[in-house]
């Protein structure tokens, strides 16, 4: 995609200045090189009064982390295939990146990178969507049926308050890579559909594309914020939300982001 949930992506290397984010664990997987950083563990905050306890918090973290993995791997082989030369994928506190760079006479064009930034969103939805079928149709046990059928924090806990660990796991992975998808396609912030928008209305309107595309992210950000406030009475997403509206508020007045040091 474009960008993460929480960050930004299918970014070229010059374009991405990661300040306080340079002591990282490399490593790779396959030919990809991967980079996470310490940060990432603050995700920890999603679910502290979630009551799924120490061994269901790690489970929730690795969950969490696969699913954001297989999203940005998405972007990477999809960025190779499209002529793109890859740098890394990065993992942090904010979700993730995958860093690529444009080789000359490449062809990575504007639908190129509609591919690129779709990738992610695309292989997270057919996984969850297995995953789901999965459990629906009762590949998982009976019992396990009802993952898919309540809230899922309220579904999570039970599995983890049962100790059945392996349900849980389940669970966590196929709500993660559905929710995953879900707001890495919203139109702000630098996510997926952020970036997908700017494509498509810079190849339209060249010289304001970009900032129309921006405008439509502060509006959405905002009104998510309000709904986090009103109707979730979380704080904390609402934080997230205005994060979004900050970082595409700087975007239309060609300032670095706050959140996330995104140049073009």
């Amino acid at each position: 995609m474009g960008e993460s949930p929480w960050g930004f992506k299918s970014l070229r290397p010059h374009q991405f200045d990661y300040g306080w984010m340079n002591n990282m664990f490399e490593f790779k997987i396959g030919s990809f090189p991967i980079r996470l950083h310490w940060s990432y563990l603050l995700l920890i905050i999603l679910v502290l009064g979630a009551g799924f306890g120490v061994i269901g918090v790690l489970i929730w973290l690795i969950a969490v982390l696969v699913a954001i993995l297989i999203h940005e791997l998405a972007h990477a082989a999809m960025a190779r295939r499209q002529g793109a030369l890859l740098d890394h994928v990065m993992l942090y506190g904010l979700g993730g990146v995958t860093v690529w760079n444009e080789r000359y006479g490449s062809g990575v064009n504007w639908k190129s990178r509609i591919w690129i930034a779709a990738a992610g969103p695309v292989t997270g939805l057919g996984l969850g969507l297995v995953g789901y079928a999965g459990i629906r149709f009762g590949l998982f046990g009976e019992a396990m049926q009802s993952a898919v059928n309540v809230p899922w924090r309220l579904g999570l806990r039970y599995w983890a308050i049962q100790g059945d660990w392996l349900s849980f796991t389940i669970a966590c992975l196929v709500w993660m890579s559905l929710a995953w998808t879900a707001i890495n396609l919203l139109p702000m912030g630098g996510l997926d559909g952020s970036q997908i928008l700017a494509e498509v209305l810079e190849r339209k309107n060249p010289r304001d594309g970009r900032k129309q595309a921006a405008w439509v992210g502060v509006i959405v950000a905002g009104l998510a914020a309000i709904y986090a406030v009103i109707v979730l009475r979380s704080w904390l997403i609402a934080f997230v939300f205005g994060m979004f509206a900050l970082n595409d508020y700087a975007r239309i007045n060609d300032q670095p982001p706050p959140f996330g040091n995104f140049r073009r």
